[in-house]
């Protein structure tokens, strides 16, 4: 069964992958398994937040490409959110019931 990830699961699984390197919007797309139109809306909410910086180059055919990195807020959302889910991944204890 599949589940559906919440706004914050996709701002994550974005900012963790350009923080890995993949920095185009195309594979970008695909790595964090969002349509194109999403992946947009997501990447100027975590621009206007300052998670995310958008940069333009110009190529040879004169159309610029668009990258992203991710800014120092953007790394410490993402380092925060792994420390935070390390500690919940504690092993439950198994409560027996009561005698």
């Amino acid at each position: 069964m599949l589940s559906r990830r919440s706004r914050f699961e996709i701002c994550v699984d974005i900012l963790t992958q350009i923080n890995n390197g993949v920095i185009l919007p195309t594979p970008l797309m695909y790595s964090v398994h969002l349509p194109y139109k999403p992946l947009q809306q997501m990447l100027e909410s975590l621009t206007s937040q300052g998670l995310v910086n958008e940069h333009s180059l110009e190529d040879s055919s004169k159309r610029s490409k668009r990258f992203y990195s991710i800014t120092d807020k953007g790394e410490r959302v993402l380092k925060n959110f792994y420390k935070a889910k390390k500690l919940m991944d504690i092993e439950t204890l198994v409560l027996s019931p009561s005698e």
